[in-house]
């Protein structure tokens, strides 16, 4: 499930908002993340997904910085669960 959350009124100049998908998938599935023009700092909390436009494999419990995006990424869940 995606779920969107504001930031406090301390990082709302810096953070336009943070983003949680966390839920079932299936081995495969494919996630598209539009290019919004802006960077984003992933966490992998749990398993994670490849990214597949620049050949990345995300890992479990790492970090990854992203953008500014300008074109669509494209992720691959090769799992049943994520948390990102």
């Amino acid at each position: 499930m995606y779920k969107e959350y504001s930031p406090c009124s301390v990082l709302a100049p810096f953070i336009y908002h943070f983003w949680e998908y966390k839920g079932e998938t299936r081995s495969g599935l494919k996630f598209n993340i539009p290019p919004h023009g802006c960077s984003d700092l992933v966490f992998i909390v749990g398993n994670a997904a490849d990214c597949i436009r620049n050949s990345l494999i995300m890992k479990p419990y790492h970090s990854y910085f992203f953008g500014p995006m300008n074109t669509f990424t494209e992720l691959v869940a090769h799992t049943n669960f994520i948390h990102i």
